[in-house]
């Protein structure tokens, strides 16, 4: 993954959770950030469609939970 990439899902995640982006890395997720509710996570979700321009199929949605499963979708 691209440093570019992780830097802007980083920032997204960061605005949507109020968490500093310099403590997220691959294995930050839902799971260990409490703010990442699911309000949080359609709105990550949203952000991320816009700012690489793809659109995410709803049944994929809830699957993209964590820094390192988006990244993953990204480079595939």
């Amino acid at each position: 993954m691209s440093d570019i990439n992780f830097n802007k899902i980083s920032k997204i995640i960061s605005k949507h959770t109020k968490v500093k982006e310099e403590f997220i890395n691959l294995e930050t997720s839902a799971e260990t950030i409490d703010r990442w509710d699911s309000l949080a996570h359609i709105n990550i979700i949203v952000d991320i469609e816009k700012e690489f321009n793809i659109q995410i199929k709803t049944a994929k949605v809830g699957e993209l939970n964590s820094v390192k499963s988006i990244t993953q979708f990204l480079n595939k």
